[in-house]
């Protein structure tokens, strides 16, 4: 529990001010995107994002996950004024060489290998807006890793929701993708100027006698840089498996294609949205209270298992009503896009089942199930795709998805034990992979419906009291009590 003596529920909610924010503005930009601009040019947006995501892991080296773990225990002798600021400068020396090779040697080879378009242009853009996610990202994590929650939901909300806001904004003037792209990276770019300002003082590196102190003294820096590259590869896989996945769509198909898919990708980035403001506070609270506050963790999972099925099963029912307004180009994503949805929200449950491996800094695991939980997607991709088209995508997606939860959950318990009864897990996650599948096997809605009160019913006789729990804390909010979890 923190020192402030907040229950853990409220701590959550607290955190998770800017999550349901960005889902309002999330669901807004999907309606609006699917009709302002065409799949072929949402297709190459989504192509930028992707893979300045990859490029941002890549060029941080995991430094940022490090400084997570290391935040509150630094290297000896240093501040966390003086780690976040030798983290930034090496992931800027890093960005600026890459971009400056990059720029004049290899630009129209990069840049028609991602996009199909030789433009050195795109590719200036992207190293631009990829050092201004890096540094916002840092700032970010000193915001929350300081439980500074008010400055982190402003700052949360201005990086998540202004992605989408640009893109909505410049697609009212013109749906061109490389000017909508502009746009994105000047708007980045301009928030992290204002975000060097306002947070000035927690780079400047300040040591422990309170002087400024410019020195680059890496010493005592072995574990952290040991930590940040067992993560960094972990991070890389991730990112290069969604970039890969849409360029082998964009390879075997089209970029029009790669649109369509994209489209779901606006329901998963609205469900990553949801998952967030709770991984934020619980990954700080398990690293500080792992070994005290026992019970609560193990408690925790069983609650998340009951939420996902909840949210699966509303985002299922609601799907004829969801595509109602979605542009009528994307409509045939409606056989796959719950497929999409499982690794996402079985991510959502992963937060509360592998902490055993971070705790444990058995990182190397990690990145061992990742790097076969890409290939299986991209094998998969490319096989299925060739035979079924699209939908072998979001198939391989699924299968893949089901692949990291068990080998993560497997591990991570192994190490850290946060689940009570693994039968119960089981038949809780089993009844939320048969909610995620059943658009796919038919399109009846009725049926659908149907099928997933079945499962309901099922799965909240396996978590009464979950449910029960939930319902009393959203009643006790609802009449302005504190309920302690």
């Amino acid at each position: 529990m923190s020192n402030q003596k907040e229950s853990l529920t409220l701590g959550i909610l607290k955190y998770s001010i800017s999550t349901w924010i960005n889902l309002i503005v999330g669901l807004l930009s999907v309606v609006v995107t699917t009709r302002l601009i065409n799949p072929h040019d949402y297709g190459l947006i989504t192509i930028f994002i992707s893979s300045t995501a990859f490029l941002m892991y890549i060029l941080t080296l995991g430094l940022d996950s490090a400084f997570i773990r290391f935040y509150n225990d630094p290297p000896k002798g240093n501040t966390q004024n003086q780690l976040l600021y030798k983290c930034l400068f090496i992931s800027t020396v890093f960005c600026c060489i890459a971009g400056l090779l990059v720029f004049f040697s290899f630009s129209s080879k990069v840049s028609f290998f991602i996009f199909g378009i030789e433009s050195k242009l795109l590719i200036c853009l992207m190293f631009i807006y990829c050092l201004s996610q890096v540094w916002l990202r840092y700032l970010n994590i000193s915001f929350r890793m300081s439980f500074r929650a008010k400055q982190y939901n402003i700052q949360n909300i201005l990086i998540n929701c202004l992605t989408r806001i640009l893109i909505i904004l410049s697609a009212l003037i013109s749906n061109n993708y490389l000017f909508i792209i502009s746009i994105l990276t000047i708007g980045i770019a301009s928030t992290l100027i204002i975000y060097l300002f306002v947070q000035k003082n927690e780079f400047t590196p300040i040591n422990s006698q309170g002087q400024l102190d410019r020195s680059l003294d890496f010493s005592g820096f072995r574990p952290y840089f040991r930590f940040a590259l067992f993560s960094a590869p972990t991070y890389i896989v991730v990112y290069f498996n969604t970039f890969m996945s849409q360029q082998i769509i964009r390879e075997e198909i089209d970029a029009h294609a790669l649109g369509i898919f994209a489209s779901v990708s606006m329901f998963i980035s609205i469900l990553t949205a949801v998952q967030g403001g709770f991984s934020t506070y619980w990954s700080a609270y398990v690293y500080k209270n792992y070994s005290e506050e026992d019970s609560k963790i193990k408690k925790m999972h069983d609650v998340i298992v009951a939420f996902a099925i909840i949210m699966a099963s509303a985002v299922v029912c609601s799907r004829d009503f969801i595509y109602l307004f979605i542009g009528s180009f994307y409509h045939s994503s409606k056989t796959f896009f719950s497929l999409i949805l499982i690794l996402p929200i079985l991510n959502f449950i992963r937060e509360t089942t592998d902490k055993g491996l971070q705790i444990s800094n058995n990182n190397h695991i990690s990145l061992f199930i990742h790097i076969l939980t890409v290939m299986i997607n991209l094998g998969l991709s490319y096989c299925l795709i060739n035979k079924i088209g699209i939908i072998g995508a979001a198939i391989a997606n699924a299968i893949s998805g089901v692949f990291l939860f068990t080998t993560s959950a497997y591990y991570g318990q192994k190490y850290f034990r946060t689940i009570n009864s693994i039968i119960k897990s089981s038949c809780g996650v089993f009844v939320l992979l048969c909610l995620l599948t059943l658009p796919s096997i038919t399109n009846n809605i009725m049926n659908i419906i149907f099928g997933t009160l079945l499962l309901d019913v099922i799965a909240f006789s396996i978590y009464k009291d979950e449910v029960g729990l939930m319902c009393n804390v959203v009643l006790s909010f609802l009449v302005k009590k504190k309920y302690n979890l």
